[in-house]
């Protein structure tokens, strides 16, 4: 409950855990669970050595995209990709990242990013946190989304 409460990106090894992790999300703002997918990306620009990230799923590539551009542009770009019949698609965003799309041989999408060297890197890990920490704080201030799912009907709010 505390991590989904404060944003905060948690895996758990005990699947029980993980389950009541999974159920916590599913009732939670919907802001909170974003700000931990991007907590989640966060981590992964900071730690992980390699230039290129895989995304096995799409909505945590959206998501990286959506710290660099509108989300309405994140999710064309996407659609893009899917849609494309080359062998591998794939696109430059911004001179700051480039997102291919790997297709296996079962079907299955997976998102490789291949961050740009140097100033256009520390960029991109400024933005995705400052994107964080807007969501985040939106959370906190108890700005709600429209939940359909839930038979709720709260204002909507549009995060960068």
């Amino acid at each position: 409950m505390t991590a989904v409460k404060h944003g905060i990106f948690a895996q758990f090894t005990d699947p029980e855990m993980q389950g009541a992790l999974h159920q916590q999300q599913l009732f939670a703002n919907p802001l909170q669970v974003r700000a931990a997918r991007l907590h989640s990306i966060e981590i992964r620009l900071r730690t992980e050595e390699a230039n290129d990230l895989i995304f096995t799923d799409e909505a945590d590539a959206r998501l990286l995209l959506s710290s660099l551009q509108p989300a309405a542009q994140a999710q064309q770009l996407v659609e893009i990709l899917k849609a494309s019949q080359q062998p591998e698609p794939k696109v430059n965003v911004g001179g700051n990242l480039t997102i291919a799309l790997l297709k296996t041989s079962t079907g299955q999408q997976t998102f490789r990013v291949s961050i740009h060297e140097g100033k256009r890197q520390m960029r991109l890990f400024d933005q995705v946190t400052q994107l964080r920490q807007t969501v985040y704080s939106a959370s906190r201030n108890n700005v709600n989304v429209r939940s359909n799912e839930r038979g709720v009907d709260k204002r909507e709010t549009e995060i960068p």
